[in-house]
């Protein structure tokens, strides 16, 4: 029951995009170059595409477009 909240909570949620090619899928990095995918909150917020998964060890400071080559801080983003 749990999971089906999460997933009618991202799709309810509005999400930040990218200001470069306008769209919503990103990603966040650890120090060993491993790869998170995320979504950004209307609010700023780093949330992980899947809802199990933790954001400890992935730096928040810099977000990966999916799409393009824009990277930057959350704040930087644009609302949908």
């Amino acid at each position: 029951m749990g999971g089906y909240i999460f997933v009618l909570f991202q799709l309810i949620m509005r999400k930040m995009v990218c200001p470069q090619c306008k769209v919503g899928a990103f990603f966040v990095m650890n120090g060993q170059g491993e790869r998170l995918p995320v979504y950004i909150s209307d609010k700023g917020e780093i949330v992980p595409k899947d809802g199990t998964s933790s954001l400890e060890g992935y730096d928040q400071d810099t977000v990966y477009c999916l799409c393009c080559s824009w990277r930057g801080t959350p704040k930087r983003l644009v609302k949908y």
